[in-house]
């Protein structure tokens, strides 16, 4: 094995592990303003919004780790749930929505856990601040 082949073999393990290791941004690196965001971000689980009312802002992904097995409490969906509003709210989003959870039981390799839930959702920023608050009531579940 060549030293260059060895040094590329070297930064993609690096780079595998570190790709592993994904969970929800802490909450310690969020602003005082982004933490109030994630506080008022809705989570829509069903129903119908306009499409002129809102903007796409992108996909967002939650996630709930269980990464050693002396942990009793698992994964959860409410800390995947979490994860969508922090990085719902580092978009600048106002919803969440189009949002399935999956809970794995099995290794997750990917994302080294033992067990977890991932929660998908789109960031969208309405618009209509009559339809947020007409939305809001009905599927907040903070």
């Amino acid at each position: 094995m060549t030293k260059k082949s060895t040094i590329i073999l070297f930064f993609l393990a690096i780079f595998i592990v570190l790709a592993g290791c994904a969970s929800n941004p802490p909450i310690t690196s969020l602003t005082s303003q982004e933490r109030a965001m994630v506080a008022n971000i809705v989570l829509i689980e069903s129903g119908v919004i306009p499409k002129d009312s809102y903007k796409m802002l992108g996909t967002v992904e939650g996630l709930s780790c269980l990464r050693d097995d002396v942990d009793s409490t698992g994964p959860s969906v409410e800390e995947a749930r979490l994860g969508l509003r922090i990085r719902a709210a580092q978009l600048g989003a106002n919803a969440v929505i189009n949002i399935l959870c999956q809970e794995n039981q099995k290794v997750d390799l990917k994302r080294n856990c033992w067990e977890s839930v991932v929660c998908v959702g789109d960031a969208i920023l309405i618009t209509d601040p009559k339809i947020l608050e007409r939305i809001k009531r009905p599927y907040d579940t903070k």
